[in-house]
C-alpha cells in the first residue's frame, strides 16, 4: 500500500524540463573531467618516463666507470660504499638504478664484473689455479666458487677444467 501510495505521487511531480543548453552544459562538464583525468594519466606516464630516464642514466655512468677503473673494483675492499663515493651516486639512487636494470643489489652487481673478469682471464691462461681466484677481488676461493654458482648457475671447477690452459 504504501509503495502504491509514493508511486503514484512521484507520478504526479512536476519534471524538471532539461533543455539542449542543460545538456551540454553537462556534456562539456564531463568531457572537461575526462579531460583532466587523460592530462593526469600523460603526467604521469611523463613523471615515470623520466624517472626511468634518469636511472638509466644513472646506470650508464656506473657502467663507464667500473669499465675504465677494474683495478679498484679488483681490490678484495672494494664495497658497495666506495662505488657509491666514486661514482657520486648516493647509496639509494645507486640501488634504484640498479634494481631498474635487473641487477638484485649492489653487490650482486660487483660480483657480476668479477666473475666476468675471472672467467676472462681463466680463459686467457691468467689464472693458473682455482687458488688464484681472489686476484678478481674475492675474498676466498670458496666466495669465489658461492658467487660463480650463483651467478653463472654452475661450477667454477668445471668451467676451470673446461677452459684452464694446460
Amino acid at each position: 500500500w504504501l509503495f502504491h501510495s509514493l508511486e503514484t505521487m512521484v507520478s504526479h511531480m512536476r519534471r524538471p524540463n532539461i533543455s539542449l543548453e542543460d545538456s551540454e552544459k553537462l556534456a562539456a562538464l564531463v568531457a572537461s573531467e575526462e579531460e583532466k583525468e587523460r592530462a593526469e594519466r600523460e603526467r604521469e606516464n611523463k613523471r615515470q618516463a623520466d624517472f626511468n630516464e634518469m636511472n638509466r642514466q644513472r646506470y650508464l655512468r656506473v657502467q663507464l666507470w667500473m669499465q675504465e677503473h677494474k683495478e679498484l673494483w679488483m681490490s678484495n675492499d672494494f664495497t658497495r660504499d666506495r662505488l657509491c663515493e666514486e661514482t657520486g651516486i648516493n647509496r639509494q639512487l645507486m640501488l634504484q638504478c640498479l634494481r631498474s636494470q635487473g641487477h638484485y643489489n649492489v653487490h650482486e652487481y660487483i660480483t657480476t664484473y668479477r666473475v666476468e673478469e675471472l672467467k676472462k682471464q681463466i680463459i686467457r691462461g691468467q689464472i693458473a689455479t682455482i687458488a688464484e681466484c681472489e686476484v678478481v677481488g674475492f675474498g676466498s676461493v670458496q666466495t669465489a666458487r658461492s658467487c660463480f654458482s650463483r651467478i653463472e648457475g654452475s661450477s667454477l671447477d668445471d668451467f676451470f677444467a673446461e677452459h684452464a690452459r694446460s
